[in-house]
């Protein structure tokens, strides 16, 4: 997982969003108790959304895949190729926010269906548990493990978005992390290398195999572990040597 940035949206993406936004809140408006009204918008974002083949969907679509890195990555496991659009704020249980931009993630099926569903985690102040990848930075709550591929925690909001996303029991989510993070090494001192020679052709191959592969996301967690005390040590010296000579590296992810 790694920072993802929001970009805009059209007038015409803004204005369906907000039309379908008022329709839900105003379903169940007859009724005279707050469980019926819940029930009666909750079945409205329902039906809206299961018929949802709008142009402007075809642009908000369009832009979440921009925004994930690589491939069309998901933004969840950053591994997967990415194939729908995950309510962050699950909208089983909040309907008012399922025509929300904000609200809105590009998923692989494994992450959106198979763990996270409507699962939604609330600290004791009703804020979400759950780490929103285009909202903040998901190194505040996670450093990498080289050696194993695993997150490891650093505060409660990391614990709890590995169990929801079943971080902790997807073994090959680590094997791909400890994958990437020897193959990263390896294309940036073969990028220097290139460098080195003038072939700037192979020097931007190098660059593009590491930004668009799975799991790109130990890029940014081997700069962490460089700039942590002791971390240095677990980077190969040829490595670091090559992140020291082309400072312009930090700025790829």
């Amino acid at each position: 997982m790694r920072r993802v940035y929001r970009e805009p949206l059209s007038e015409e993406a803004l204005e369906l969003l907000c039309k379908r936004t008022c329709q839900i809140a105003n379903a169940g408006n007859l009724s005279t108790r707050n469980c019926d009204r819940c029930r009666a918008r909750k079945k409205e974002a329902e039906r809206l959304w299961d018929q949802e083949k709008t142009k402007a969907f075809e642009e908000i679509r369009r832009v979440l895949k921009r925004m994930a890195h690589g491939s069309e990555r998901c933004m969840y496991c950053d591994d997967s190729a990415g194939s729908g659009i995950d309510h962050f704020w699950p909208k089983e249980k909040y309907p008012g926010r399922a025509y929300t931009w904000e609200n809105y993630l590009w998923s692989c099926a494994t992450c959106n269906s198979t763990f996270k569903g409507s699962q939604f985690p609330l600290d004791e102040h009703g804020k979400p548990l759950l780490i929103h990848p285009a909202e903040e930075d998901p190194r505040i709550h996670f450093t990498l493990s080289p050696k194993t591929g695993k997150l490891i925690n650093k505060t409660p909001k990391g614990v709890q978005t590995q169990i929801t996303l079943g971080f902790d029991r997807r073994g090959e989510l680590d094997k791909a992390r400890k994958d990437a993070f020897d193959a990263i090494q390896k294309f940036l001192i073969d990028y220097a290398a290139q460098c080195a020679r003038g072939d700037t052709t192979e020097a931007l191959v190098a660059q593009r195999l590491i930004c668009r592969q799975p799991m790109a996301s130990a890029l940014l967690y081997l700069f962490q572990l460089l700039d942590s005390p002791g971390g240095a040590s677990l980077i190969r010296s040829d490595c670091r040597a090559a992140i020291e000579a082309h400072p312009e590296i930090r700025h790829w992810p």
